[in-house]
C-alpha cells in the first residue's frame, strides 16, 4: 500500500524539498520531494513517523514520533511545522569536465534552508583566472573580469535559486593544473550559518578520461583519498555524465546505493546541470531522474552532451580508522543498460598535521597498474597489505626500507586500498587500481 504524505497540515504552509524522515520499524528513510511531499510503499501495519531536522518544531500533531497506522483504502499523514531557526542560506556549485581547448559549465545552486525570507541577497561567483565565460544564465547584474555578480531579490522560505556558467579552457593550459573557482551569498539579514554560504570548486584540467564518473571531496579539502575523522565533517559528491551516443536522450536515471557507512538522515542535495527529481528507494538506493532533459549527443553538440549531479552526506558518527567508504553510481541513459562509474573511495584515518597542513608521505606508482606497483614512503616501511572493497586482506608482505615493490599479478582487476605500516606503528594509506 503506498502512503502518500505532504509536510503540511494547512494550505498556507511551506512545503519542505529534501528533507529526510525516520519510519519505524524497519528503519525506513524517506525523502520530500521539492514540494515537501513524499510516499512509500509499506505493508499493512502501525508504523511511527519523525522528521530529523532539528529546528523544525511539530505543531500538528505536537509531538513526535507519530503514530500512524495502514489499512485498506489511502493513508495520509500531514505535518504542520514551527520554526526558530534564524536565516540560513546555502550556496552549491559543482563542475564539469576540464579539458584544454573545450567548453564545459559550472551550475550554481542556492537554497534557503529555513522558514525565514531573505530579503535582498548577492550572489557572485569568482571564476578561475584561467577561464574565459561563454554564456551565463540568468543574465547577471554585473561582469568585472572574471567576476559574475547577481543581485537576487528575496528567496522565500525553503526556495531556490539556480544558474549556470559556461566557460571554456584555454587550449594552452597545462595538463594537472588546479582550477579554483568560488561561490559567495551574502545578504543584509544575518545569517545563521556562514560556513555554508561559500562554495569552492577545486578541478583538475585533463586530457583524455572517462565521461561518467562519480567524485568525493571531503569538507577539509585535505586529501583526494582520505576522510580525517578529527577534522572533516562531510562529503561532497559530484556525479558527472555525458551522451556519447549517435541521438539524443530523452530521460537520464541516476541510481546511487550508499553504503552503510553513509547515514542516510544526513543527506543534503545540492546543485544539479538539469531539473530533477530525487528519491529514496529500498536497499539506500538514491534515485535522481533527469525527464524530458532532451540531452543531445557529443558529436551533435559537445558542450551540451555534458550533466552533473552534486549531493552532501556524513558518515556515521562511529567512524572508525581504516573504514573503506567506497561506492559507485549507475547512469542510465533512456532504456540503454547502465554506465557504471569507478568507484569513489575514502578511507577513514586521523590527521597527522605538519605547519598546520597535511603532508602526503606515500607515493604509489603507477596508478592504475597491472602488474606491479612501486610503494616509496617517507618513513621506513615494515609491512604493506592491500585490502579488498569487501574487507578481505588479500596480500600482505614485510618491508624492510622505505622502498618496496608489491606485485599484483594474482589479484583480480579492481580497486584496493594499500596500506604502509611504518617501524613507529603508523600506517598511510593509498587507493589502488589494478586493470
Amino acid at each position: 500500500m503506498w502512503m502518500p504524505t505532504k509536510t503540511a497540515c494547512a494550505t498556507r504552509e511551506w512545503g519542505i524539498p529534501y528533507s529526510p524522515l525516520l519510519i519505524q520499524p524497519g528503519d525506513e528513510i524517506v525523502l520530500t520531494d521539492q514540494d515537501g511531499n513524499f510516499n512509500i510503499p509499506l505493508v499493512y501495519g502501525a508504523y511511527t513517523l519523525a522528521q530529523q531536522d532539528p529546528f523544525l518544531e511539530l505543531l500538528c500533531p505536537p509531538a513526535q514520533p507519530i503514530d500512524f497506522t495502514i489499512s485498506p483504502g489511502q493513508t495520509v499523514v500531514d505535518l504542520a511545522n514551527s520554526s526558530a531557526q534564524p536565516l540560513d542560506l546555502s550556496a552549491s556549485i559543482t563542475g564539469g569536465v576540464f579539458r584544454p581547448g573545450f567548453e564545459t559549465s559550472y551550475a550554481l545552486n542556492v537554497r534557503n534552508l529555513s522558514a525565514q525570507p531573505s530579503g535582498n541577497a548577492t550572489l557572485t561567483i569568482t571564476l578561475d583566472p584561467a577561464l574565459s565565460q561563454v554564456h551565463i544564465h540568468p543574465v547577471p547584474s554585473s561582469i568585472n573580469g572574471n567576476i559574475i555578480t547577481w543581485e537576487l531579490p528575496t528567496i522565500g522560505p525553503y526556495a531556490t535559486f539556480n544558474g549556470h556558467v559556461r566557460v571554456v579552457v584555454p587550449a594552452a593550459t597545462p595538463l594537472g593544473s588546479l582550477l579554483n573557482t568560488t561561490l559567495v551569498i551574502t545578504t543584509a539579514v544575518p545569517d545563521a550559518n556562514a560556513a555554508n554560504d561559500v562554495d569552492v570548486a577545486l578541478d583538475e584540467v585533463v586530457g583524455s578520461y572517462d565521461p561518467n564518473d562519480k567524485r568525493a571531496i571531503t569538507s577539509s579539502r585535505a586529501s583526494d583519498d582520505l576522510y580525517f575523522i578529527n577534522d572533516d565533517e562531510w562529503i561532497d559528491y559530484t556525479i558527472r555524465f555525458q551522451n556519447t551516443g549517435t541521438f539524443y536522450a530523452e530521460f537520464v536515471v541516476i541510481t546511487d546505493t550508499l553504503p552503510a557507512t553513509l547515514d542516510l538522515l544526513t543527506f543534503e542535495q545540492g546543485a544539479a546541470s538539469h531539473p530533477f527529481t530525487v528519491q529514496f528507494k529500498p536497499g539506500r538506493i538514491v534515485e535522481w531522474r533527469f525527464d524530458n532533459i532532451f540531452l543531445p549527443d557529443s558529436t551533435t553538440d559537445e558542450p551540451g552532451s555534458h550533466g552533473m549531479v552534486k549531493f552532501r552526506i556524513r558518515p556515521r558518527a562511529t567512524l572508525s580508522p581504516g573504514t573503506v567508504i567506497e561506492n559507485t553510481a549507475n547512469i542510465f541513459f533512456d532504456f540503454n543498460e547502465p554506465v557504471i562509474t569507478e568507484p569513489s573511495v575514502l578511507v577513514a584515518e586521523f590527521s597527522t598535521e605538519v605547519d598546520g597542513s597535511v603532508t602526503p608521505a606515500l607515493h604509489v606508482s603507477p596508478n592504475p597498474a597491472n602488474d606491479q606497483v612501486r610503494v616509496v614512503s617517507a618513513e621506513q616501511l615494515v609491512r604493506i597489505t592491500l585490502t579488498g572493497m569487501d574487507g578481505r586482506i588479500l596480500l600482505q608482505q614485510p618491508a624492510t626500507s622505505t622502498t618496496s615493490i608489491v606485485h599484483l599479478d594474482q589479484l583480480p582487476a579492481g580497486t584496493y586500498v594499500l596500506s604502509a605500516f611504518h617501524h613507529d606503528g603508523s600506517v598511510d594509506y593509498s587507493k589502488l587500481t589494478k586493470f
